[in-house]
């Protein structure tokens, strides 16, 4: 009913303390499934290392895990960004190609990381869209 330019409106209240609970609860599960794909992504790289013959002294494959000693992995809640990534300053040529140190001739390149975000971009193009459907039948 109204009273003096002002109204209310039965339940609302309880529903803005739903959808804040709700959002609360989607943030985290948001930042647990980004975690998660980022750990398979990883994963993937490191297959494409091994499968492909990269490995020698084994600083790649492991740079390329959560918490290694040369591995980029930096979270940014606000943004939801994940990057990834490795800090072994050859990881570039062995994925790329590159001239040996005399100029002298090619070393063709092993595209290990291509191939990685290759199928991992549809790994997580099919994720999206399930949780996508999972979080919008939640808010319905």
């Amino acid at each position: 009913m109204s009273k003096k330019g002002s109204f209310y409106v039965k339940g609302f209240d309880k529903f803005l303390n739903d959808m804040r609970t709700i959002s609360e609860e989607l943030d985290r599960e948001i930042i647990v499934w980004l975690e998660a794909l980022g750990m398979e992504f990883l994963q993937e790289i490191q297959n494409q290392i091994v499968e492909m013959g990269v490995v020698d002294t084994r600083r790649l494959l492991n740079s390329f895990d959560k918490g290694g000693e040369d591995s980029v992995w930096e979270l940014t809640r606000q943004k939801l960004e994940l990057r990834i990534g490795t800090n072994v300053e050859y990881a570039r040529w062995v994925n790329d190609g590159h001239w040996t140190v005399a100029q002298t001739s090619w070393v063709e390149g092993r595209p290990y990381f291509d191939v990685a975000f290759a199928i991992f971009k549809k790994l997580f193009e099919k994720s999206l869209e399930r949780k996508m459907s999972e979080w919008m039948k939640r808010l319905r």
